[in-house]
C-alpha cells in the first residue's frame, strides 16, 4: 500500500477519513476548521515535530476520530527540557472534540514533546481517552477547562511532565496504569486544578518522580480504590 506524504498545513475543512492507510508526517501536519471531523481507523502515522512543524494535528475548530490505530513521532532536533513544559504537541485542540481509543503512542525523543493540550481559551466537552497505551511522551493529556470528560484504562509509560492534567467539570479518571511518570526528573501521575465533580478511581500509580494524585483549588472530587507504590515525595496531596 503507497504511503500518503502529508504536506506542511494541510486544511481539513470538510469531513476527511482515513481507513488502513499509512501517514507520513515527517514534514507535514494537519489543520482542522470549519467544523470538520479528521477520522483514523487502523493507520500507521510517522511524524517529526520541530520550530517549523511545532503541531501534527492543530485542531482549530472541528473534531479528531481516531480508533485502532500506531503512531510514532520524533523530535530529533528539540532540545531536551525536562525541567519545563513543551511546547511541541502531537495535537492541540483549540474549539471542538476528540475521541481517541484503542491506539498506540510513541513518543522517541525523551523531555522533549507532549501529546495532547486541549487549550484553555475555550470549554471541550465530552472528550475521550480510552484503551490507548502513551509511551515516552513529555506530557500526555492536558485537558484544560474541560468538562464531562473520559480518561479510561489507558497505559502511560516512561511519560515526564504531566501525564495527566484536568481542569474542568465532571470528568472521569479511571483504571489508568502509569509507570514511572516523570523518568526521576519532574512529573506527577494525576494532577486535577481548578475542578469540581471529578472522580479518580481505580487507577494504578507505580513510582511517580513527584506526586501520584494532585488536587488543587477544587471541590467534591471523589478519590477512591486508587493504588500508588513507590516514588519521590507525595502518594496523593
Amino acid at each position: 500500500m503507497a504511503v500518503i506524504i502529508v504536506a506542511p498545513n494541510t486544511v481539513i475543512n470538510s469531513n476527511t477519513f482515513y481507513v488502513g492507510d499509512t501517514l507520513d508526517m515527517t514534514n507535514g501536519n494537519f489543520v482542522v476548521t470549519n467544523n470538520a471531523s479528521l477520522s483514523f481507523t487502523n493507520c500507521i502515522i510517522n511524524g517529526t515535530l520541530s520550530a517549523l512543524n511545532p503541531t501534527l494535528i492543530n485542531i482549530l475548530n472541528g473534531h479528531l476520530f481516531m480508533t485502532g490505530s500506531t503512531v510514532e513521532v520524533k523530535a530529533p532536533s528539540v532540545i531536551p527540557h525536562p525541567m519545563e513544559q513543551s511546547l511541541y504537541y502531537f495535537a492541540k485542540l483549540e474549539r471542538g472534540n476528540c475521541i481517541i481509543l484503542g491506539s498506540d503512542f510513541k513518543m522517541d525523543n525523551i523531555f522533549a514533546a507532549g501529546f495532547f493540550l486541549a487549550t484553555i481559551d475555550n470549554a471541550s466537552n465530552n472528550l475521550n481517552f480510552t484503551n490507548n497505551r502513551f509511551t515516552g511522551w513529555h506530557g500526555v493529556l492536558y485537558l484544560l477547562n474541560t468538562n464531562n470528560s473520559i480518561i479510561d484504562n489507558n497505559r502511560f509509560l516512561l511519560c515526564s511532565y504531566g501525564n495527566i492534567l484536568v481542569q474542568g467539570s465532571r470528568n472521569i479518571i479511571r483504571r489508568n496504569v502509569i509507570l514511572l511518570s516523570g523518568r526521576d526528573e519532574l512529573g506527577n501521575a494525576i494532577d486535577v486544578l481548578f475542578s469540581d465533580n471529578c472522580t479518580i478511581t481505580e487507577n494504578n500509580i507505580a513510582v511517580p518522580t513527584c506526586r501520584g494524585i494532585l488536587v488543587g483549588a477544587s471541590s467534591n472530587i471523589l478519590i477512591d480504590h486508587n493504588l500508588v507504590t513507590g516514588g519521590i515525595t507525595y502518594g496523593i496531596r
